[in-house]
C-alpha cells in the first residue's frame, strides 16, 4: 500500500510540474524558432526568358535568401524544343536558361552554391565540363553529377541549382 501511495504522489507531482511548465511557456529557443519559422515566405520565380515548366512545378522557388531552381534542359525558350548541336549546345542553353531564372530571382551565377548535373550518358562528362566552366570560372559551386536512365524530351543534360541571394564574400 505504501508503494502505491508513493507512486500516486510521484505521478501527481509530475502532472503538477507539467501544468506549471505549460503555463509558463518560457522556452526562449522554442519561441525564437516559432517566430523565425512564421516569418519565412515562399516566392515563386517565373520568367518568359527561360522555358516554361513542362510539368506541375515552378522554374524556381525562393525561401528566405535561398533560391532552388528546377532542372533546366537545353530547351529554346521561344520554341520549347531542345536545341540542336549535341550535349555542348544543350549544356550551354541549359545554363543560359538558368542565368535568366537567376536574374529573375535577383542574383546571378556567382550566387550559385550548389548544382546537380544529370547526364543521359556519363561519357559526356568532359564535354559538359568544358561548357560549364565558361559560366562558373572561379569559386566553383559544390556539384554532383549523375548518369540517369533518361531525361525529359530526350534531353542529353539537365542542370539544377541552389543559389543564395544577396552579396557573397568568398574565402578559402
Amino acid at each position: 500500500m505504501l508503494v502505491l501511495v508513493l507512486f500516486a504522489s510521484g505521478y501527481d507531482v509530475f502532472r503538477g510540474l507539467c501544468r506549471v511548465l505549460a503555463r509558463q511557456q518560457k522556452n526562449p529557443i522554442k519561441t525564437k524558432i516559432s517566430s523565425e519559422m512564421a516569418a519565412l515566405i515562399r516566392r515563386i520565380i517565373s520568367t518568359a526568358k527561360a522555358p516554361a515548366a513542362i510539368g506541375p512545378y515552378s522554374q524556381a522557388v525562393v525561401v528566405d535568401r535561398t533560391m532552388y531552381s528546377s532542372g533546366q534542359l537545353g530547351m529554346d525558350p521561344a520554341s520549347g524544343q531542345l536545341v540542336e548541336g549535341g550535349v555542348q549546345a544543350q549544356t550551354r542553353q541549359a545554363l543560359v536558361n538558368m542565368g535568366e531564372i537567376l536574374k529573375a530571382a535577383g542574383c546571378g551565377y556567382t550566387n550559385v552554391v550548389k548544382t546537380t548535373v544529370l547526364l543521359a550518358d556519363m561519357n559526356d562528362f568532359t564535354s559538359v565540363n568544358d561548357v560549364y566552366k565558361q559560366f562558373f570560372s572561379t569559386n566553383f559551386p559544390a556539384r554532383a553529377a549523375y548518369q540517369v536512365a533518361a531525361l525529359p524530351r530526350g534531353g542529353l543534360v539537365e542542370i539544377e541549382a541552389i543559389a543564395v541571394l544577396g552579396p557573397l564574400t568568398s574565402t578559402s
